[in-house]
């Protein structure tokens, strides 16, 4: 009688993933701010994601900044859309950058489509309710891009985070140990 071998293959790693949809998806996309959150706080909950046999894509092009939703790099779009989860990193800095803003934007309409990904959002270093209400920070950051961007813009970043903070899965988080 033949034995069978006790090692499992990268293949079939990937077909025991909990989220596992297919070589070309990913489990979870993870967005974050280019504050330090991603050699971070990010950079931990991907390993440990990975331990586990989930598939994570991070977004990257950080030093692009798109002028609308349409113009976001196709590998981030394409990260969104064939997702099953979205991680969205809200630190204390986030509402500062152009590119995550419309990130979640569209993160955020995703959601709605009706294969759309759940959204699951990380307050990392932030109070839930500044982002919710945009005061502190994330105020000042919205008066800047008020005074440099078209207002339609500004509205739809406003309602991607209203809607991204008053997602009751969240997750409140200023500890990589317990990653």
């Amino acid at each position: 009688m033949a034995r069978t071998s006790v090692k499992t293959t990268v293949t079939e790693q990937a077909r025991l993933s909990p989220f596992s949809r297919g070589s070309s998806h990913h489990d979870v996309f993870i967005s974050s701010s280019c504050d330090g959150t991603r050699d971070t706080f990010v950079s931990h909950l991907s390993a440990a994601l990975k331990r586990v046999n989930i598939t994570v894509m991070e977004e990257d092009d950080k030093n692009k900044v798109p002028e609308t939703r349409q113009y976001l790099p196709k590998k981030t779009r394409l990260g969104i859309e064939r997702s099953k989860i979205c991680i969205v990193v809200l630190s204390e800095d986030f509402a500062s950058s152009k590119h995550s803003l419309t990130t979640l934007a569209e993160i955020i309409e995703w959601r709605h489509s009706k294969t759309g990904a759940t959204v699951v959002p990380v307050f990392y270093g932030v109070d839930r309710s500044l982002v919710e209400q945009q005061i502190g920070k994330y105020g000042e950051a919205f008066s800047k891009h008020e005074a440099s961007e078209p207002k339609d813009r500004v509205t739809e970043w406003r309602n991607a985070l209203t809607e991204a903070a008053s997602i009751k899965e969240g997750l409140h988080s200023n500890a990589e140990s317990r990653l």
